[in-house]
């Protein structure tokens, strides 16, 4: 027996029977095959650019599916995801700022002549106060 038939004959023992077998075997087909077709039309909503209709869609689908707690377990990830991909955001933007901030300090110092064609300027040292960037947004290098 390989892990495929060990997979197929555990799904049966929970459910109770075979997907194929009786009438509740025929429900779930037909309730897996309607769940499919909400789901196709769901991409299609989101081509046409109706992405709520595609989510009510997708809703409707993950009922026929699994239930109301289906769609409460994959709205509650979902969250999640978004809450974590703000985040990521956040400290991209963050660190998209500073940069930006650090080149214009260095482009143009606050308090100093234009430095002179060819001259040096000792862009890693700190002033006397202590006033880099980094430091300026509670950072140390």
């Amino acid at each position: 027996m390989d892990a495929m038939d060990t997979d197929t004959s555990d799904h049966r023992d929970m459910e109770g029977e075979d997907a194929g077998d009786g009438p509740a075997g025929g429900h779930r087909r037909d309730a897996h095959e309607s769940a499919w077709n909400l789901l196709v039309l769901a991409r299609q909503l989101i081509n046409q650019g109706k992405p709520s209709l595609a989510l009510q869609t997708v809703l409707a689908a993950m009922r026929a599916e699994g239930g109301e707690q289906a769609v409460f377990h994959t709205l509650n990830r979902a969250r999640a995801l978004y809450r974590n991909k703000m985040q990521a955001n956040a400290a991209v933007d963050e660190l998209a700022s500073l940069f930006a901030e650090c080149v214009i300090a260095e482009a143009q110092p606050v308090g100093s002549e234009p430095p002179q064609p060819h001259a040096a300027v000792p862009s890693t040292l700190l002033d006397a106060n202590d006033t880099s960037i980094l430091a300026m947004t509670g950072r140390k290098q």
